[in-house]
């Protein structure tokens, strides 16, 4: 159970050319880590809905997020509820260059959900 105060990170994701892509807030014009995964607004509806990804609570006290939840682009619809900024504010970086780009607090949330997806993906191709 998530506490009310909690700070959530939404990663919409979404695969362009085979390629695993994030969507992260931030000045992308350089390689600086000054990039972040989008704060959810709400969490209220989302722990209900089965389309997302509840991803392993941060242990660290130094993360700017408690917890974070993965959506797939395709349903972006419905991940635009929980997300405080517009698709403007934003952009999509594939995965290996989105290490680059957040803080090293949130790469547990990027491995989480590239394991999660591989584990999807090899079980839908047997």
């Amino acid at each position: 159970m998530m506490k009310g105060n909690s700070k959530v990170g939404v990663l919409l994701y979404r695969y362009n050319n085979n390629e695993l892509e994030v969507f992260l807030v931030g000045e992308n014009n350089s390689d600086q880590q000054n990039m972040q995964l989008p704060q959810a607004v709400s969490m209220e509806e989302a722990s209900e809905n089965d389309d997302l990804i509840h991803l392993e609570e941060n242990k660290s006290n130094n993360d700017v997020l408690d917890r974070a939840m993965a959506i797939e682009a395709k349903i972006e619809h419905y991940a635009k509820k929980f997300i405080h900024v517009q698709q403007e504010e934003g952009t999509y970086v594939a995965v290996k260059e989105a290490f680059k780009k957040i803080l090293p607090e949130q790469y547990a949330y990027l491995k989480e959900l590239q394991e999660i997806l591989r584990d999807r993906n090899s079980v839908m191709n047997m």
